[in-house]
């Protein structure tokens, strides 16, 4: 039986990480492997973690490496064990009992499969899709959640290759990470998996939605929820250079073009008329994620 590398990354949110890990122990696969790994958290997540759950694998990162370089941190310590698979996991998500029992099978049918993920339901609507997948548009660089917000009514019950997947839910093969790498810990949060997803399937690998694996998904507000000017920022900067890492110079070029002319004076106005005391803020965090991109500024960013 396939062993898996469950890694499940935390920063300041420990409450939800030990539901998350609950929930994973009630698993009914029979070769797995927790691992929880901690960015740094100010919240006394390591201490109360490993009071709770004292035979935990437990990783410190040291630092806040965000959702690719903290991920990295435990892809790197799952293979030098030997995993087989690494089940990448938000812990602001609880697992059925199921789901790997559904999903391994399936990665195992088929060695071109790279990455599985699961139906992904809302926490707090628990008959109704946070999504299944997405599509994502080359031309632009933005992908369209499918199945949002949708209820759960046996339309998306088939077995689906998707252009990408979500990254609160991704089972990786390792011969994947082997071939095409780790995450690109430049983009520090939003876009990563996207990337990730676009070089594996440049490699080869497919991307399968298995509906019987269902997870069920809070919907985090790490970045000060949604359009928030830290938000905005990871957006515009990793987006540009989403598309810069992963399509043609022509494509990219008329990208630029729709992107300068079109997308940021567009998304300005929009902050700038809404009745907000926050519309500067955000305004100025488009155009700081802008400059940041072509000064090759990436990783973390700590507003002034």
């Amino acid at each position: 039986m396939p062993e898996v590398h469950i890694i499940i990354l935390n920063w300041n949110g420990w409450q939800d990480t030990v539901e998350c890990v609950r929930s994973c122990q009630r698993l009914n696969y029979g070769n797995f492997r927790l691992l929880v790994v901690d960015n740094a958290s100010s919240d006394r997540s390591e201490a109360i973690l490993r009071e709770e759950f004292p035979d935990l694998e437990f990783l410190q990162a040291g630092a806040n490496l965000g959702y690719a370089g903290g991920n990295n941190a435990g892809i790197r310590r799952a293979m030098a064990k030997g995993a087989d698979y690494v089940w990448l996991l938000n812990n602001d998500t609880v697992v059925d009992p199921n789901a790997l029992s559904e999903m391994v099978p399936v990665a195992e049918a088929d060695t071109s499969v790279g990455m599985i993920g699961p139906k992904i339901l809302l926490h707090s609507q628990p008959d109704h899709l946070n999504c299944i997948g997405s599509t994502i548009d080359l031309r632009t660089g933005q992908p369209r959640l499918l199945a949002l917000g949708e209820k759960d009514d046996g339309r998306f019950d088939e077995i689906a290759e998707m252009d990408t997947l979500s990254g609160c839910s991704l089972l990786v093969r390792s011969a994947l990470v082997e071939r095409v790498g780790l995450l690109d810990d430049r983009f520090f949060l939003f876009y990563e998996e996207t990337d990730w997803i676009l070089r594996a399937k440049k490699a080869g690998f497919k991307m399968l939605y298995v509906p019987k694996a269902r997870i069920w998904h809070k919907v985090s507000a790490s970045v000060g929820g949604h359009q928030s000017p830290l938000m905005l920022y990871y957006m515009i900067r990793n987006n540009a250079l989403l598309m810069r890492k992963n399509v043609g110079r022509g494509s990219y070029l008329l990208f630029l073009v729709i992107f300068l002319l079109l997308v940021i004076p567009k998304k300005l106005i929009n902050v700038l008329l809404l009745n907000s005391e926050r519309r500067i803020q955000k305004a100025r965090a488009i155009l700081t994620g802008l400059c940041h991109f072509f000064a090759g500024r990436f990783g973390q960013y700590t507003p002034r």
